[in-house]
C-alpha cells in the first residue's frame, strides 16, 4: 500500500493493524505527491496495489 507522506497517522495504525506492508510517497503542500516517486515505486514493487491519498484538507500539512 503506498500513501502520501506526511499522512494521517490514524490511517498508518489501521495499516499496521491489517498488517499491511505501507511505503511512503513524498508529497509537497505546493506541488501534491511526487509522480517520478511514484512511478519509481511501481517499478520497484510490482506488488504494489494501492494508493491513499488525501485531496482535500491533506492532514497534517492543511493551511
Amino acid at each position: 500500500m503506498a500513501v502520501e507522506s506526511p499522512t494521517f497517522f490514524g490511517l498508518l495504525q489501521v495499516l499496521d493493524s491489517l498488517k499491511l506492508k505501507v511505503l511512503e510517497i513524498p508529497t509537497s503542500p505546493s506541488s501534491g505527491i511526487s509522480l517520478e516517486a511514484l512511478q519509481r515505486a511501481a517499478d520497484h514493487y510490482p506488488m504494489l496495489r494501492a494508493l491513499v491519498v488525501v485531496p482535500n484538507v491533506q492532514n497534517p500539512s492543511a493551511v
